[in-house]
């Protein structure tokens, strides 16, 4: 039980596990927390589930439950607050069902009537607990994650990427889980981790604890104790830290379905079997199943079926009747003459002994049948399925393809890299930080902090990045280099003086510990080279001198050395130690690796990357090149090595501006990118920033606003990180837009540029003028004139305050202030700004100037529009002198002018302005 009943409790933490997949929450006002009543109530709560929040303050209940976005939240409420609570909090998309304890007040039908999400109402709470039971226990049979895997996707010359990811994450764990060794320390450490994280009552614990070895695993999870929520929980949401630490748990279960199964096959005599499972699936995702017929369905947890169909279809009812959801009866078909995922009947075996159930192992995949609608009824479908065998073809391939693309490292490696490979980030993260917490080898640890620092490059936090890197670097100088055979999997980095990246990763390539220097390099560079030091050259120097000793200590490397002074290398020493370092490591690798090795490959592309900074177009491209001709020998076309290849040597293209070579270049890029990278992998970003930018280049407009929409859609999807990049394509694209005269639609683009810009600087940032006035700009075209003021006001702000001498900008924004102020017809506000537009004109120009004849016309304007006629008479004559004066050739304004006053004169005459005014 979790109670929140004071402001002073943090509720919102870094990472609150749950021990089950939804929320339950007692909000009420009862102060007196040691009545009977109040207790009575938590005694009946903690019948029910293990875990409860509860609160007495409505604002920090709704705080709490609105961070968890994947939870539905089951709300228990009391009546005398429930009236003025619920109609604030009913449409709140985290918010399922709304259960009212009713003791004191009468709400009336009508009342009720309106707000759907109550689905009970009792002044007792044994009854209200009895209907919230039968919903959660719904709930938990709805919830079972599957992944649906059409006969079109079961291609292994597909991307891997294009494989839904729950099926390989559910698979590998699986296969990881059954081979670890597990002992009592286990047990110990994962009844720890419940104690910490408050998963379970501490009465459930230490019955776990005590008795785990006298009950069955499968008695385990069928008891109604924290077990299964927190299990189940777990693989749908694939919370790798709390799937580790109930490993031991899963092994067992596994290994008791499967001992079962061996036991039961006789008795099956060679029968086919049928059993049901009921239950709702989301509309998009039964959409999915019918689009996906023949092909495959798992069910990533453990699967508890039924052999009395009654059960089932009462489940797949209920289901039906919530929002959204179809409910499903599941009819399974097993032929037990084939070998094939273990399941058995666990009736003798359960803590429900009177419930006909067969278990499923986790990760059972089936293959799917006919699809037919039950009492036509289109929420309500009966779907075939029939358990796959161990040699299902589609099965089969499936599993040969994982094999191949994902190959089958050690433990936990296998995972993380999966997880890496297709773009899951932040899983990854999480992933390789429970690993970390639960080692204490070095060499593992060098290796989760070199995938650590490769995530957090790619998600943008390259100071973190960094850390991990001197994080190894430290790690790897309490090793023994000379004696030690562990390898190293290294992230290779460039980091040039504005942080902007070079990037070369190549997962499959590792470094010897003898090459450890090289997390050291990357310090250096990020350390940015703004001048050699002594410091420098000298560690470089080491550096070289350890890299060339441990390959002599493996007779890969001549013992002496084969170069003779040389006044232009040592001149590229002191003016660039490491590009001189780079070349000295290339000039080795030749010596003593195949000419198709990809570690000169490497070496080649480094280089280029270090001319590229140096502003060498042409011999980056030289060395970009010879990389790119390896490449194509030793790697797949697709590869996204490659990628990065011809991405770089297309970018040395533009920067000599050869754009139809650099486009061409790119678009190779490009193609093998969309073909390996998952479609909100920030690389895609970056390549269609650059495409975006060559079409600008070549006044291509049309195409250079599909490309920059690109970027803008894939850097969406990343909440890590919006870079300069991001907010250049939406000011680009707004700008494109305006020219087309689609306001509207430029407006939107500004907008996300700008909210970008004012998460990174300071509201009073010089940098953010010219966002909030062509935002101004723009609600001025689109006759907005109240926004149009507020962010020209903006503006106006900061530069008055850090940019007061910009005469420039100052009368630029007066003088578009005045006109919004005109349009919106507030005219002395209007005035105001157009004489003080006039007095920064007589600031910065002499006193005769064309700048002052507008300022004078625009006045007069103002003035005849507030009926103040001999006003604007005398700044008409004033504006037509000057004018006359700065520019005697322009004979249609001195026209305009000319009427104007022609007009006010006759008005005079007449006696008109006297009058008026």
């Amino acid at each position: 039980m979790n109670d929140h009943r004071t402001s002073s409790i943090d509720c919102r933490r870094s990472r609150r596990y749950i021990a089950q997949d939804y929320l339950l929450i007692w909000l009420h006002n009862d102060t007196n927390e040691t009545n009977e009543e109040y207790q009575n109530t938590l005694k009946h709560l903690r019948n029910l589930v293990d875990t409860i929040d509860i609160f007495t303050n409505p604002d920090e209940c709704v705080n709490f439950f609105t961070e968890f976005n994947d939870m539905k939240t089951f709300l228990i409420i009391n009546d005398t607050i429930s009236e003025q609570i619920i109609p604030l909090i009913h449409d709140l998309p985290q918010l399922d069902q709304i259960y009212i304890f009713s003791r004191t007040t009468l709400l009336s039908s009508e009342w009720i009537g309106k707000w759907t999400k109550i689905k009970g109402i009792s002044a007792e709470m044994t009854s209200l607990c009895a209907t919230l039971k039968l919903m959660i226990r719904q709930h938990n049979q709805d919830s079972i994650a599957t992944s649906v895997i059409s006969l079109n996707e079961i291609n292994p010359n597909k991307n891997l990427n294009e494989l839904e990811s729950t099926f390989m994450y559910s698979q590998i764990f699986k296969n990881i889980l059954l081979k670890m060794n597990y002992n009592d320390n286990s047990i110990d450490e994962f009844v720890q981790f419940c104690q910490k994280n408050k998963f379970g009552s501490p009465k459930n614990i230490d019955l776990f604890e005590k008795e785990y070895h006298n009950r069955s695993s499968i008695w385990w999870y069928t008891w109604p104790g924290f077990i299964y929520p927190m299990l189940n929980s777990s693989l749908r949401t694939l919370e790798s830290d709390v799937i580790i630490k109930m490993g031991f748990f899963i092994y067992d279960l596994h290994k008791q379905i499967e001992q079962l199964y061996n036991d039961q096959r006789d008795s099956y005599h060679e029968e086919s079997l049928k059993v049901y499972r009921g239950q709702g699936l989301s509309k998009e995702h039964f959409e999915k199943v019918i689009k996906a017929k023949n092909g495959l369905i798992s069910f990533n947890n453990f699967l508890s079926t039924s052999k009395v169909e009654e059960v089932s279809v009462g489940f797949a009812v209920s289901a039906s009747t919530i929002a959204d959801t179809v409910g499903i009866l599941f009819v399974i078909s097993i032929d037990p003459s084939v070998s094939s995922a273990p399941f058995a009947c666990i009736q003798k075996h359960s803590y429900f002994e009177s419930e006909e159930e067969i278990l499923f192992s986790m990760h059972t995949v089936f293959r799917i049948g006919d699809v037919k609608r039950i009492d036509n009824n289109d929420e309500l479908y009966r779907i075939e399925l029939q358990l796959t065998a161990d040699n299902d073809q589609e099965l089969c391939i499936l599993t040969d393809w994982l094999s191949k693309d994902v190959p089958d490292e050690i433990g936990w490696k296998r995972l993380g890299n999966l997880l890496i490979r297709i773009g899951q980030l932040e899983k990854a993260e999480q992933f390789y930080q429970t690993l970390l917490e639960q080692t204490s080898d070095v060499a593992d640890m060098i290796h989760y902090y070199g995938q650590l620092a490769f995530i957090k490059y790619n998600q943008g936090d390259r100071k973190m990045s960094m850390w991990y890197h001197l994080k190894i670097s430290e790690l790897s100088k309490t090793t023994n280099s000379g004696d030690s055979t562990d390898e190293l999997t290294m992230v290779n980095r460039n980091f040039s003086e504005d942080n902007k990246t070079i990037v070369s990763y190549k997962n499959d390539l590792r470094l010897d510990f003898g090459e450890i220097c090289h997390c050291d390099i990357k310090y250096i560079e990020y350390s940015e080279e703004r001048e050699v030091s002594p410091d420098t050259l000298s560690f470089y120097e080491k550096s070289l001198d350890d890299f060339q000793r441990n390959l002599r200590l493996k007779n890969l490397y001549p013992t002496t050395s084969c170069n003779p002074f040389d006044p232009v290398d040592d001149h590229l020493k002191q003016s660039s130690p490491l590009l001189w370092f780079q070349r000295k490591i290339l000039e080795i690798r030749q010596k003593c690796l195949h000419p198709n090795h990809p570690d000169i490959a490497q070496s080649y592309a480094s280089v280029a990357s270090l001319y590229e900074k140096r502003k060498d177009p042409y011999q980056a491209r030289s060395f970009y090149q010879k990389s790119i001709d390896i490449c194509k020998q030793i790697l797949p076309s697709n590869h996204p090595t490659l990628s990065c290849l011809y991405h770089n040597i297309g970018m040395t293209y533009q920067s000599t501006g050869e754009y139809f070579t650099a486009l061409c270049f790119i678009k190779k890029s490009l193609e093998i990118a969309e073909k390996t990278l998952p479609p909100y992998h920030l690389d895609l970003s970056f390549i269609y920033f650059n495409m975006a930018g060559l079409y600008d280049k070549l006044d291509d407009y049309s195409n250079a606003t599909v490309y920059y929409k690109n970027s803008i859609i894939v850097n969406e999807k990343n909440p890590h990180i919006k870079d300069e990049n991001y907010t250049f394509s939406c000011t680009k694209v707004g700008k494109i837009h305006s020219t087309m005269k689609q306001y509207s639609e430029a407006l939107i683009y500004y907008n996300k540029a700008l909210t970008i810009e004012e998460q990174l600087c300071p509201l009073d940032d010089p940098q953010l003028i010219d966002y909030y006035a062509e935002i101004a700009s723009l609600h001025h075209k689109l006759e907005e004139y109240p926004n149009a003021l507020l962010f020209f006001h903006k503006a106006l702000h900061i530069v008055e305050k850090h940019l007061s001498s910009e005469f420039g900008k100052l009368f630029t924004l007066y003088d578009a202030i005045a006109r919004s102020y005109e349009k919106n017809a507030n005219y002395p506000q209007a005035l105001l700004f157009y004489e003080k537009t006039l007095g920064i004109s007589e600031q910065m120009y002499t006193l005769n100037h064309i700048n002052s004849a507008v300022c004078y016309n625009n006045i007069g304007i103002v003035y005849i529009r507030m009926g103040q006629y001999s006003k604007a008479l005398s700044y008409f004559e004033l504006a037509l002198h000057m004018r006359q004066i700065c520019n005697p050739e322009d004979d249609s304004r001195w026209k305009e002018i000319q009427d104007a006053i022609d007009y006010l004169r006759e008005l005079e005459d007449e006696d008109v302005i006297e009058s008026a005014e």
